[in-house]
């Protein structure tokens, strides 16, 4: 037997939401990103159990346990479409020949659906809330209605072969019949609610291409400074909730102290490079290419030259220890040993002075950049001659 419910479709939703941090990060979509990342886990649950267990329950312990999968599948797509303002999808009338006879007989003046049947279903089914007040179709003034068992094989022939169901007492009404219905239309009806992930699914999608459309309109501003255009890059990419880290390294080694003339020349052949790419930044950003963006800034910012020194290691602490909030005393000056240890390599050496007990952190790693970026482009030109 296939399965009842697509499982894919909830992988689906979650590809969509996971593709970008606007669910996340934005205050709005934010709020919500959580409960649905835990229905979506329950739905992968409850898809499960449904789809081993499509034949016809046994027992009423059985019918419980698929019942209370089934909620769990009701209740969150018409949370979730709540919460979108997504409209009540139409009404598939499942249930319109159980609901309009004996013992319910909906008359047709009065709203009522598939949703609003299931809910009546439920509370009998599971006795919960005992007194079934609140869902009652077509109530008596006062009335309360309570079942006493379920019924899984009934005594008297019925119009379909998988009845399921439940006894009604009611303190208006005289004996009312057992409540039946199909096992095989609960579970189209599921399917269909199930189903009913499409939509949100397409709500997503919507509500991702009106943000990308909106960012769209908003161009970096080229016409200043090298330092104020990457500002501009910082603000348009925090409104798209994308890192800025990388941005604001840039304005800092275009921008922190040089302490010692001899690094002049050096410092300011990088600083030109950075500027060199900015436009290339730009068009990135203008045109939505995260990909090209990371691409351009990590070579300026992250490349490194081969060496036959283990370098990455003293990098990597110097970029972790030497940082102004670490407060740390041991792990500053492990940082600050590994950068001397840089400088007495040949190739640091060769590029700038490095003093880490006279500078700022920040200089420090821009000239461990500056070093790292010159003797790299050296090498790349020596194995094109």
């Amino acid at each position: 037997m296939g399965d009842l419910l697509n499982q894919q479709l909830c992988n689906e939703l979650r590809d969509v939401i996971y593709e970008t941090d606007i669910f996340i990060r934005d205050e709005k979509e934010s709020k919500r990103f959580l409960f649905i990342c835990a229905l979506m886990d329950r739905f992968d649950t409850a898809a499960k159990y449904i789809n081993e267990h499509q034949k016809k329950p046994d027992s009423e312990e059985e019918l419980i346990i698929f019942m209370v999968y089934s909620c769990i599948i009701k209740d969150g797509i018409d949370y979730i479409k709540k919460s979108l303002k997504i409209g009540k999808s139409k009404d598939r009338k499942i249930f319109e020949d159980i609901y309009k006879k004996e013992p319910i007989n909906i008359s047709d003046n009065v709203q009522f659906d598939d949703d609003k049947f299931f809910s009546y279903f439920r509370s009998l089914i599971f006795a919960h809330p005992l007194y079934t007040s609140r869902s009652i179709p077509m109530s008596e003034e006062n009335e309360i209605q309570y079942s006493p068992y379920i019924v899984m094989e009934p005594l008297y022939t019925q119009t379909f072969i998988d009845p399921i169901g439940t006894d009604i007492y009611s303190n208006k009404r005289e004996i009312m019949k057992p409540l039946l219905i199909s096992f095989k239309s609960l579970k189209k009806y599921i399917k269909g609610k199930y189903e009913e992930l499409n939509d949100v699914i397409t709500k997503f999608k919507q509500i991702i291409e009106e943000k990308e459309t909106e960012w769209k309109k908003h161009k970096v501003n080229r016409d200043q400074e090298a330092v104020d255009v990457l500002k501009d890059c910082v603000n348009i990419l925090k409104e798209r909730y994308v890192d800025t880290y990388e941005i604001h390294k840039l304005i800092t080694y275009l921008t922190c102290e040089n302490s010692f003339e001899e690094n002049i020349e050096n410092v300011n052949k990088y600083r030109n490079e950075i500027k060199r790419i900015i436009p290339s930044i730009c068009d990135a950003i203008d045109s939505h290419d995260i990909e090209e963006f990371d691409s351009i800034i990590s070579f300026i910012l992250f490349v490194r030259p081969k060496t036959d020194n283990k370098i990455h290691y003293q990098l990597e602490k110097v970029c972790d220890y030497l940082n102004y909030k670490n407060k740390d005393v041991d792990d500053i000056e492990w940082g600050l040993k590994q950068a001397e240890l840089l400088f007495v390599q040949e190739f640091a050496k060769k590029w700038v002075v490095i003093k880490p007990r006279e500078m700022g952190y920040d200089e420090i790693k821009m000239l461990i950049r500056v070093a790292c970026y010159l003797e790299y482009m050296e090498q790349k030109e020596g194995k094109n001659e």
